[in-house]
C-alpha cells in the first residue's frame, strides 16, 4: 500500500501541474483575442503627399486650389492615415528619390499625384506606394471630361481617391525583436498573441508592439513563477529567466501548544500546491507552567503520537506568507520503557486531525510556522482518556481547557503548534 501511494504521489508531482497549466493556457487564449490586445497600440501610417502638375497648364492659383482640394481630401478620407506636406516644392522624378524624401519625413508611404491638362480637360493620375511593403497598393484616375473650376473641385470629384485610401491603408502596430530564454515546456503569458509554450530548444524568438509596456509571466511546474516587467523601445531586446526550482523535501521542529516538542517530515507530491506529512510528537518531556513546580521543564507522560496528513496551499507560492489546510491522523504510541512501546488501546487509540495553518518565508528555504490543529479523538471512555493523558498538565480541579468530551470521543480545541522548516 505504501508503494502504490508513493506511485500514486510520484504520478500526480509530474502529471497533474502540466495538466492544470494546459487547461489554463487554453482558457487564457481563447478568451483574450490577440486582435482586441493590439489594437490599442496601433498607429496611423503616415503618407507624403506630392503633387506634380503638368508645366504650363495652370496658373498658379488653379494649382494652389488644386493642391489644397486634394490633400483636404485625402486627409479627411480615414483616420487610418495621416497626410505629410512635402517639404520640397519640387516633386523628385524618380521613385527612390521620393522614398528617401518621404523617409526623411519619417512617412511609411506616398501618394504621388500627376495632374495634366488644366481645368479645361483635367486628368489626375494617383499613385499609393507603401514603403513597408516596398510595392504600390492601388492607382486610381480621375477625368471628369468637361472643364471645371474651383467649384467642382469641393463637391466629390476625388471620390475615387478616397475610396481607395480608406480601403488600401490599415492602423498599424510597429514591432520590436524580443527574445525570451526559459526552460522547456515553461508557458510564457503576458505577450500579445498569448500565452505561448517554450520549445525544447528553451528560446522563443518573437516580436511586441514598439513603445509598449509588457509584464511577463513564466510557469513551469515545479518551479517558482517568475515575473519580468519589460519596456519595449525600438531595440531588440532579451529577457532571460532564471526559474529556481521549489522544493521537494522539508523538515520542521515544532511545539504543541508551547508545551510538547515535536518534528515533521514534508513531501511537496505537486511542488507549491500539495503536501504530505509524517511526524512525530511527544509528551515524554516538555514545559509544564501550571504545575507550581520550580522546575519549567519536566518529565510528563510516556506517551507520544505518530501523524500523517496531507494538505494543500491556498495561496501562491512567490507570496513570503502562505495559508494552507489539511487533514489527517496520529496513532497514540504508549512507552513507559524502552522495551515497552506499543499502541495505546486503552485511553485512546488515535484522533481524525484538521490543519489550517500559515507560514512565513525569510528565505527560499527557510520558513516559520503557526497551525491550528483541532482532533477529533477515538475514546471509548472520555474521563479515563483525560486521567491517562494529562497526569501532570491540568488544572488541580481535574480541569483541561479546550477539552470537550462526547459519548464516545473526545474534541481536543488547544492544539497550535510553531515551528520553524527547512525545505530542500
Amino acid at each position: 500500500m505504501v508503494v502504490a501511494i508513493i506511485a500514486i504521489a510520484g504520478w500526480a508531482r509530474r502529471t497533474v501541474p502540466a495538466m492544470l497549466l494546459l487547461a489554463v493556457t487554453a482558457v487564457a487564449t481563447a478568451q483574450i483575442l490577440p486582435e482586441d490586445r493590439l489594437d490599442a497600440l496601433a498607429r496611423p501610417r503616415f503618407m507624403l503627399f506630392v503633387l506634380e502638375i503638368e508645366p504650363d497648364t495652370m496658373t498658379d492659383q488653379q494649382a494652389f486650389v488644386l493642391y489644397s482640394s486634394l490633400l483636404t481630401a485625402a486627409a479627411a478620407s480615414t483616420d487610418a492615415v495621416v497626410m505629410l506636406e512635402s517639404p520640397d516644392a519640387d516633386v523628385p522624378p524618380l521613385r527612390a528619390a521620393r522614398e528617401a524624401l518621404a523617409r526623411a519625413v519619417n512617412a511609411d508611404s506616398i501618394l504621388h499625384v500627376i495632374a495634366s491638362g488644366g481645368f479645361e480637360n483635367l486628368t489626375v493620375e494617383f499613385e499609393a506606394y507603401d514603403l513597408l511593403r516596398g510595392t504600390p497598393v492601388w492607382r486610381e484616375v480621375v477625368r471628369p471630361g468637361f472643364r471645371v473650376d474651383f467649384r467642382v473641385l469641393t463637391v466629390g470629384l476625388w471620390e475615387p481617391m478616397e475610396t481607395a485610401l480608406r480601403d488600401g491603408f490599415e492602423r498599424i502596430v510597429e514591432r520590436t525583436a524580443l527574445t525570451v530564454t526559459a526552460f522547456p515546456g515553461t508557458v510564457v503569458s503576458g505577450l500579445p498573441q498569448g500565452p505561448v509554450a517554450i520549445d525544447n530548444s528553451g528560446r522563443l524568438d518573437t516580436s511586441v508592439p514598439s513603445s509598449s509596456a509588457l509584464v511577463l509571466l513564466a510557469a513551469l511546474p515545479g518551479h517558482y513563477r517568475e515575473v519580468e516587467t519589460i519596456f519595449v523601445g525600438i531595440d531588440p531586446m532579451v529577457v532571460a529567466f532564471e526559474q529556481i526550482e521549489q522544493a521537494t523535501f522539508g523538515i520542521d521542529v515544532r511545539i504543541s501548544s508551547l508545551q510538547f516538542p515535536g518534528i515533521r517530515f514534508w513531501y511537496y507530491a505537486i511542488p507549491g500546491t500539495l503536501f504530505l506529512r509524517g511526524g512525530i510528537m511527544t509528551q515524554y518531556f516538555g514545559i509544564f507552567p501550571i504545575d507550581n513546580s520550580e522546575r519549567l521543564f519536566q518529565t510528563g507522560s510516556p506517551l507520544s503520537f505518530l501523524s500523517v496528513d496531507a494538505g494543500v496551499y491556498l495561496t501562491p507560492a512567490e507570496r513570503p506568507f502562505r495559508a494552507y489546510g489539511g487533514a489527517g491522523g496520529y496513532l497514540r504510541i504508549i512507552h513507559p520503557s524502552v522495551s515497552e512501546i506499543a499502541r495505546d488501546r486503552d485511553a485512546a487509540s488515535g484522533a481524525l486531525t484538521f490543519t489550517l495553518g500559515g507560514e512565513y518565508a525569510v528565505g527560499r528555504q527557510l520558513r516559520f510556522l503557526i497551525e491550528y490543529e483541532p482532533a477529533l479523538i477515538f475514546a471509548d471512555d472520555p474521563q479515563r482518556f483525560i486521567d491517562a493523558s494529562f497526569v501532570r498538565n491540568r488544572f488541580p480541579d481535574g480541569d483541561v481547557p479546550g477539552i470537550v468530551t462526547l459519548d464516545r470521543n473526545v474534541i481536543d480545541l488547544r492544539n497550535v503548534w510553531l515551528g520553524v522548516r527547512w525545505d530542500f
